[in-house]
């Protein structure tokens, strides 16, 4: 982002703008005291978006793992550690990643390409309960899980409703924040970038202001597409910047975790339970969810990924991932029953690997599946776009 030279009013911008540059007080997501630099603009594909997308990914099944068939085995405290890497950073990654296109036609695209790989699950999950378990399927339950709606009793596979509340909330974020982003630029066309910055900020400040005012609201679901909208954005505005020191970086996470403490204490809750914070999404969750954030953003000045990274390869799928994880988390209840007595962190760990390896495989089987069909689809677009 070069130094603007604005003319009216524009001292007090340049002035502004040489701050962020290179003072050594900056002020990042609230926090004073950290340094952040602007980071030298990549050629081709970023395969760093590509490798903490995998992780973010390979860290659900971790986390399914603990809650579900983990859940009488599984301490809180872990269960809790867990989710310091989650949606929220899939939500960072996904501004980050729109950078690249700024695009709403883009995003547009990407939401149907989306719900063309659901439908196809969709599709492949509904056969399933058909000949295995009968007694859950309907025409009328089939169709509403079209629209993201599973029945809640009596469940063969029964993570797989819980996983794709995801998909409804990053429709609603995508559609809004990039909507608001491409707006936002196109009415600061004639003006110089600091002013594009500045009503990019105000923005974000906007959607905290709201998810914060929707604390203790009823409207969970409100509160829910704000509180990802803030991480879309903050993933936006950082995405030519990075935590130079490590030291910038533990003052960061001192301060989060003295907020994630301040919390529980003047919350009243009772420890540390980050899952009881996170439906909907509080104070408590976003402090903790900024910790994997600052991470991604230190580790970004010096990670040097390749495209062969297994981790890579795992973001560039990362859809399948998340769709499969749900049916591999649901079979670990027909498994952990014939496992021996272990004690907790090893019975832990060998369902890990067993839902890490399941996930896996059927996500290659839906990436042989959709693949060709999303190949169809983009063809179509692109005849579309000759013929206009």
């Amino acid at each position: 982002m070069p130094l603007i030279h604005p003319n009216l009013c524009g001292t007090f911008l340049d002035a502004s703008t040489a701050f962020l540059y290179n003072s050594d007080i900056m002020l990042f997501g609230g926090i004073h005291c950290m340094n952040v630099q602007p980071c030298a603009p990549s050629s081709g594909r970023n395969y760093y978006i590509d490798f903490l997308r995998g992780l973010a990914a390979i860290n659900i099944i971790i986390i399914h793992t603990a809650f579900w068939s983990g859940s009488e085995y599984v301490p809180v405290w872990f269960q809790s550690l867990t989710l310091l890497i989650d949606v929220p950073l899939f939500f960072f990654i996904a501004g980050w990643a729109f950078s690249y296109s700024n695009s709403f036609e883009k995003s547009l695209l990407n939401v149907f390409r989306t719900h063309l790989k659901y439908t196809v699950f969709l599709l492949i999950y509904t056969v399933v309960i058909f000949v295995f378990h009968r007694a859950e399927f309907s025409p009328a339950s089939a169709l509403n899980t079209f629209f993201f709606v599973f029945p809640k009793e009596n469940l063969l596979l029964p993570v797989v409703g819980s996983s794709f509340w995801f998909l409804p909330v990053y429709y609603c974020v995508s559609i809004a924040v990039s909507g608001v982003i491409v707006l936002v630029s196109r009415l600061s066309a004639n003006q110089n970038g600091a002013f594009r910055i500045l009503r990019l900020l105000l923005a974000l400040v906007f959607f905290l202001f709201a998810f914060l005012s929707l604390q203790h609201s009823a409207n969970g679901s409100l509160q829910t597409v704000l509180f990802y909208c803030l991480f879309f954005l903050l993933g936006y505005l950082t995405k030519d910047w990075f935590i130079p020191k490590l030291r910038y970086l533990l003052a960061a996470l001192g301060v989060f975790v003295i907020g994630l403490l301040a919390f529980i204490v003047l919350s009243g809750r009772n420890g540390f339970d980050l899952q009881s914070a996170k439906f909907p999404p509080n104070l408590q969750y976003f402090f903790a969810s900024l910790i994997g954030v600052s991470i991604a953003l230190y580790v970004k000045r010096f990670a040097k990924v390749a495209s062969t990274n297994i981790f890579v390869w795992v973001g560039k799928n990362a859809l399948y991932f998340y769709m499969a994880q749900g049916v591999a988390s649901s079979l670990l209840f027909f498994i952990i029953p014939r496992l021996p007595t272990l004690p907790w962190p090893a019975l832990f760990a060998v369902c890990a690997v067993i839902n890490l390896v399941g996930t896996a495989l059927l996500a290659l089987l839906l990436k042989t599946i959709s693949d060709p069909l999303e190949r169809l689809f983009n063809r179509i677009i692109a005849g579309k776009n000759k013929t206009a």
